[in-house]
Parts: C-alpha cells; structure tokens; sequence
C-alpha cells in the first residue's frame, strides 16, 4: 500500500498547468525520455511564461506527474497522460495570459481524478481541518506546522488499515522521519503552498486578498470531505472502480464545459476520442483513456453507471451489433483493457447523434 501523499513538493511544483505541460509539451505517448530531458525542456517553457523556475523544481514536477498517474515509469504518457492531451488538442482558443493557470471545467474533472487517486489523503485531511476550522492563513500553517501534522496524521491512517508487513514499515518509517524532522519557514511553505494552490485551481478552497484561506463558496470542498471522510474511505473508493467516480460527481455537479454550445454527444465523443488516439500511432485503444475522456467532458448524469466502465458498457452495445467492427482486447487478468474499431464503426460513432 503506497500512500497517497506528494512528498518530493517544491513551490510550483505542483502547480497543475506546469504538470499538464510536462505532458502535453515534453514528453510523448509511444517515446521513452529521461527524466533530465523533460526537466530542461519544462524549465525553459515555464521560463518562456514569464515565471522563476528552476531545474530541481522541473525534476520534481516529472516525479510529481508520474505520482498522480498522468505518466509511467519510462516517463511515457499513462491512459490519464493520453486523456490530458486529448483535452488540450480539444480546448477552445488559448486563454490570456493572466488566465493561463486556471483549468477549464474539462482540465478540472480529470485532474481532480487523478489528484485524488495520487495525493488525496493529504487533500482530505487538510479539508477535513480547514472544514472544523473555518478559515486559517497562511502564517497559521506556518507557526503551526499544520500541513506537516497532517501527513504525519495521513501516515498513521495508512498505518492502521495497511497489513503488508513491509508496507507497514517503510510507512512508520517515513512516519518516524517526518516527524522528527525540524523543517524550516521556507521549507513549510514549499510544503503547503503546492497543496493550497492545487486545491484553489480544483476549486476547492478560496484565498481572497488579505490571505483568508476558506472552504470554497459552493460546498464542493464539504462535499468531498462528508463523502471520504477519511483515509479508509478514499482506498475503499478508488478499489470500487466506480466510487470515485460517485464522489466526483457529487464534488463537480456539472461538469460540462459552460463555453461549449451544447454537452458532446457520447457515441461522437468516443469517435473523436479514439481518432486521436489511434492517430498517434498506438496498436490499440486504452479503454481506461477513453473513460477519462468520458468522465471530464461529458455530464456525469448522462453516463451509464456501474462497472465495467463506461467506454466498456457504450462499446459493448456497438459490439453486440458489429462483433466484426469491435474488436476487445484483455489485460493479463482476463478483463477487457483494449478496443480496435472498424472504419466503419468509427464513422459510425463520429456520426451517431441522440434524441
């Protein structure tokens, strides 16, 4: 059991916009990069942004992508990485620069996914405080090394529902030295400000001028926390296979895109998902990639609930009635993890329309 906590933090590390930049602009879906590549080819993008950024937050910023999923080990595109460039191949026309680190509503959903499922211990702890609290700022974090505490509070968790015996001794370890380590200011703030930053881009959190840090207006954070209360809650969740998807849905509402004219038609956003892909130059489609698509473009409401996922159960209609068209093919577990369509049952998604 590995927790579910970002470590290796640096201010901007974090920053969601600098993560989807080392996919989308330095590293590919089919070619392995090293690590230092993909550092030196973010610092000078980020730097081309106007932003201080040096190559030890750039290297912490791949290791952060690869932690919330968005790339593998070989630092190629994971099916989360694939649904993020599809997204920004997908985005309206850029947004100014001073609106250039906010998410769209697309961005968010996946995004917020992923942040769960890589680091969402701490964001539920910290929500779980700053919801009993009320409000705090910045200076309070830092005299009162809260967001320490929390990880500290997070690994304890862990440690009490984790049953692997090694497991249970590299997390008390890491335990053990996050607590008796004495972290100076400027260090807390490398901490806390990544958490609080994402948590503000997932709109999650406010901090208005003077620095009040709040619940945001809307109950998504109060949401999230009174559906995974704890630590527990959230493992038992991302096993489900379908109860994160239940907590985001409750989170966000409404996630489709207020700039579009009218919500994409599920059957065309599957052809256009899968067009892509396959333009790459991948030998088959990702089903969990097309469920990424599915979940942050399409309201939640309209999806078809329950396992197997979605793209699976919309695909398995089409197959029923094309078993020539749509071909599945499984992982090492026997469950279908890939899909190769027909010519002809692409034209047939890009051109299907509902009602």
């Amino acid at each position: 059991m590995h927790p579910r906590i970002l470590l290796r933090t640096h201010y901007q590390a974090d920053e969601p916009r600098i993560i989807i930049a080392v996919v989308t602009a330095c590293s590919s879906p089919t070619e392995s990069r090293q690590e230092s590549v993909i550092a030196s080819s973010l610092k000078s993008i980020v730097l081309r942004w106007g932003h201080e950024f040096g190559l030890p937050a750039a290297a912490y910023a791949v290791d952060n992508t690869r932690s919330i999923g968005f790339l593998n080990r070989s630092n190629r595109w994971t099916a989360a990485g694939l649904a993020l460039a599809f997204l920004a191949e997908n985005q309206p026309d850029p947004a100014p620069i001073e609106q250039a680190f906010e998410l769209s509503p697309s961005e968010r959903m996946l995004y917020s996914r992923q942040y769960l499922a890589g680091a969402g211990a701490l964001v539920i702890n910290f929500g779980r405080w700053l919801l009993e609290r009320g409000e705090s700022t910045e200076d309070e974090l830092r005299r009162g090394g809260i967001v320490e505490r929390l990880i500290v509070d997070a690994l304890d968790e862990y440690l009490s529902i984790a049953v692997n015996i090694r497991d249970r001794t590299a997390i008390r370890q890491e335990r053990d030295r996050i607590r008796g380590f004495k972290y100076k200011a400027i260090t807390q703030r490398h901490k806390r400000r990544p958490l609080l930053t994402t948590m503000r881009r997932l709109y999650l959190l406010q901090e208005d001028p003077q620095g009040i840090i709040r619940p945001d207006p809307d109950g998504r954070l109060s949401r999230l926390c009174h559906i995974l209360p704890d630590v527990a809650a959230l493992e038992r969740a991302i096993a489900n296979g379908t109860g994160l998807r239940a907590a985001l849905q409750a989170v966000h509402q409404n996630n489709a895109d207020p700039t579009s004219d009218q919500p994409l038609l599920l059957s065309a956003q599957l052809g256009r998902a899968y067009t892509y892909a396959m333009g790459l130059g991948l030998q088959a489609c990702p089903l969990e990639y097309l469920d990424r698509v599915l979940e942050a473009t399409i309201p939640l409401s309209c999806l078809p609930q329950g396992t197997p996922g979605v793209a699976d159960l919309a695909l398995g209609t089409l197959h029923k009635e094309r078993p020539r068209d749509v071909r599945f093919h499984v992982d090492r577990q026997g469950r279908r993890a890939f899909v190769v369509l027909s010519d002809l049952a692409t034209r047939h998604l890009l051109d299907s329309t509902e009602g």
